[in-house]
């Protein structure tokens, strides 16, 4: 991805902040848009070429936290490591404070940081007006935003499909099935560059389990999930 076009992005996704609503959402399918078919379309030319691996600038940016890690932090960080090619690791402790580490390719990483600090201004006003509009408790915001999470979590994940099955079967159908293998091999090398990378930054590295507060409701459930199905923020799946 360009800078030009990383710029364009993230001017559409602060417009997406809009109080007006039609023009909030606009931005944001217009961004969702462009990330996408330009991932797509770089990913292939990549698997035509070389290994993309071999021109990957790898980083580790820090943002410092606190002491108290952000509780729509964890919601964030299940995105970037899913969507947007970057890996998230947490370091630190409540006592010297929180830290979060994201590491990936240099384009990834910055545009991580403005989609992580989106997602979570974003997720925050829709639960201030769901809790609202309502009239719920505190205790419920687990239970609607990893909803909220799953919701997005699938629509980006059918997005990808679908500009993936566009642009290939736009293809000569002789030059389909190589250039498949062969952007599944760029996609693959790219995440393994990327873990290697985390390794070597955090040898000690460990996982952890991280705590979700989920009350069953089974409205709060569905309306969560519908939330997230009509948020759109996207990410090229490798650029």
């Amino acid at each position: 991805m360009n800078e030009r076009l990383l710029e364009k992005l993230k001017k559409l996704l602060n417009l997406s902040k809009s109080a007006n609503q039609h023009e909030a959402e606009l931005a944001l399918q217009k961004a969702t848009a462009m990330a996408t078919e330009a991932g797509i379309d770089l990913a292939i030319v990549s698997a035509r070429q070389v290994s993309e691996t071999e021109k990957l600038e790898l980083i580790q940016e820090k943002i410092d936290c606190g002491k108290r890690m952000a509780s729509l932090q964890k919601y964030a960080s299940w995105l970037l490591k899913r969507h947007f090619n970057v890996d998230v690791v947490y370091s630190g402790s409540a006592y010297y404070g929180r830290t979060l580490n994201i590491l990936g390719d240099k384009k990834d990483v910055e545009f991580a940081k403005f989609v992580n600090e989106f997602v979570q201004d974003d997720m925050q006003r829709r639960w201030d007006y769901y809790k609202k509009t309502n009239n719920l408790s505190v205790k419920y915001k687990d239970t609607f935003m990893y909803n909220v999470w799953r919701g997005l979590d699938q629509k980006l994940t059918e997005a990808k499909t679908t500009v993936e099955q566009t642009r290939f079967s736009a293809m000569n159908e002789s030059e389909r099935s190589s250039t498949q293998t062969r952007y599944g091999l760029v996609v693959a090398s790219k995440k393994q560059a990327v873990e290697g990378f985390t390794r070597k930054s955090f040898p000690r590295l460990k996982s952890t389990t991280t705590r979700v507060n989920i009350v069953s409701n089974s409205t709060i459930a569905i309306d969560g999930f519908s939330v997230g199905r009509s948020m759109s923020v996207n990410r090229p799946i490798s650029c």
